[in-house]
């Protein structure tokens, strides 16, 4: 049988993939099932073992899921710190089979060998679908003995039918995760329903009305009433393009065409694009970009969209005369952009929602669509990068976004 190193043995138990592929399985420290216990019982007859157990290792301990024969004092702590024969096991990645610890130069200093009197040992892997062992089923005496091919084989049958079961239900599990999945996306779809449904009737009511009046000679300002026919054609082109850059991106479907660009050069042009706006209110856009925010890989004009948003938003909820920053600086490996505006500000208890999709608050301006933030929010997390806002009421608000350099 062949032998494994305290250092191999370490990488095998310490494996971030092995201990997250167990801890995905729920079963750390929860009580004892029959089903588990069954087979530790079976276990011990099949076997005459005094002592069968399941153990499930994460970086520290051995936890026993079910065991059979423990003396008090580990039946009632369920666990076990430091090495013991299951990280071996793990390590070797299929049976392992101990006649006489002490004849082992490495088994024999096993802690558990003087602490619990452990003579003869045989375990078996308990290994998921992926290949990650996630710890064993396993058998001891407190005298030595050999245990036979039968004995083996049949500790090996058990051992997979443990995992059998562990497998069977990450497999429900994730059908459960799937279904919630199709049915918040359902959901999600009646809502835009609804939603397009309520802010495409304002906008075709103006249509209609403006077609029939403009039947009726004599009867209306032509010139009036086309430019508010052509308004609400310009907005229901505008939530139609809103709507599909959200489900774009929800989808998977957005991809983005990133090259390197300035900090600076993303805040200017932002800046820039905005200056109309912020003319018609008198109000300053100060810009600050400090000489550490360097460059980045973005998407463009899909970053200016960001920005131009935020900025747009700051205009829309700040009082004429006022003022407006804009804001790169390095963040490590990131750039943080922020838009900060002395405006009216959020309510606490709406922040929260801010980035929601077709939410506004009841306070603010309802001729939106709801999905501004919404499409911000999509951008953003396709760059692999992250939002916040900080705000008070009568206090003004900052948005920032952070986004990886490369």
């Amino acid at each position: 049988m062949p032998l494994k190193n305290e250092a191999v043995v370490d990488r095998a138990v310490c494996d971030p993939g092995r201990i997250d592929a167990l801890t995905q399985t729920g079963l750390l420290d929860t009580e004892s099932e029959e089903c588990f216990d069954r087979i530790t019982r079976l276990a011990a007859k099949l076997l005459a073992a005094p002592v069968t157990f399941i153990a499930l290792v994460d970086g520290r301990r051995d936890y026993y899921k079910s065991f059979c024969g423990f003396p008090d004092e580990l039946a009632q702590k369920r666990e076990l710190p430091g090495r013991t024969f299951c990280h071996h096991t793990i390590a070797l990645r299929q049976l392992l089979r101990i006649d006489d610890t002490l004849e082992h130069p490495v088994y024999r200093d096993v802690p558990t060998v003087k602490s619990l009197g452990i003579r003869a040992y045989i375990g078996a892997p308990l290994t998921l679908p992926d290949g990650s062992i996630i710890g064993s089923l396993c058998a001891v005496d407190f005298e030595p003995r050999q245990w036979n091919d039968v004995q083996a084989e049949l500790l090996t049958e058990l051992a997979a039918s443990v995992a059998r079961e562990i497998s069977l239900r990450l497999f429900q599990h994730e059908a459960q995760q799937n279904r919630l999945r199709v049915e918040q996306g359902l959901r999600e779809r009646e809502e835009i329903l609804a939603h397009v449904a309520h802010d495409l009737r304002g906008p075709l009511s103006v249509l209609t009305l403006g077609t029939a009046t403009l039947q009726i000679p004599n009867r209306v300002d032509e010139s009036a009433m086309l430019l508010r026919m052509q308004r609400a054609g310009t907005q229901m082109r505008s939530l139609i393009e809103h709507l599909l850059e959200v489900e774009s991106f929800r989808g998977g479907g957005k991809a983005l065409e990133k090259h390197r660009y300035a900090a600076a050069q993303i805040v200017e042009t932002a800046v820039d694009m905005s200056h109309a706006m912020a003319a018609q209110k008198n109000i300053l856009l100060r810009v600050d970009v400090t000489p550490d925010a360097g460059s980045l890989m973005v998407d463009y004009a899909r970053i200016l969209r960001v920005s131009t948003n935020l900025i747009s938003n700051a205009i829309k909820f700040s009082s004429d005369g006022s003022e407006i920053q804009i804001s790169a600086e390095s963040a490590g490996d990131k750039v943080r952009f922020a838009v900060r505006d002395s405006g009216c500000g959020i309510d606490t208890g709406d922040l929260p929602r801010i980035f929601e999709r077709y939410w506004q608050a009841e306070s603010a301006d309802q001729t939106g669509f709801g999905l501004g933030l919404g499409i911000v929010k999509a951008i953003v997390v396709a760059h692999g990068g992250s939002l916040d806002v900080q705000s008070r009421i009568g206090a003004g608000s900052t948005f920032s976004f952070l986004i990886p350099r490369t």
